[in-house]
């Protein structure tokens, strides 16, 4: 479960680097959002305002930033409440029924990371410049 403060912005901005979203980031957006709104944000880099993340899935809840806090631990006693078996396999099946490999991912990332497209997005990054990418 995710809250997010109306100030919040997210993004896998990563594709401007010249790389992919590590650790799992590609797959599990798709998971989230699904295939066609994941691939736009993946290779387009573009931010997610926290009104937009609600209304993709993204995020469960959107607060003011001062009620944030609050509101995610008033959320957590309701669950609290409940039957703590009841509790503990809905989350080992709704967990589970999604398992995560982390292996094409994790080899496309470490290709991408000795790329020349890479180095130059991160060179261009660092100097405030547009990248020059060569496909290689």
């Amino acid at each position: 479960l995710r809250f997010a403060a109306t100030t919040a912005v997210f993004g896998q901005p990563e594709i401007k680097l010249g790389i992919i979203p590590g650790y799992g980031g590609t797959e599990r957006l798709v998971r989230l959002i699904g295939l066609a709104r994941a691939t736009e944000y993946l290779l387009t880099g573009e931010h997610i305002p926290a009104e937009r993340a609600h209304a993709l899935g993204l995020v469960n809840r959107v607060c003011d930033p001062a009620s944030l806090l609050n509101e995610t631990l008033a959320f957590c006693s309701l669950i609290e409440r409940m039957p703590p078996l009841a509790v503990t396999s809905i989350l080992r099946c709704t967990h589970g029924a999604h398992p995560f490999d982390g292996y094409l991912e994790a080899h496309e990332f470490g290709k991408l990371c000795s790329s020349h497209d890479f180095k130059e997005g991160m060179k261009a990054f660092l100097e405030k410049r547009q990248p020059n990418f060569r496909g290689c």
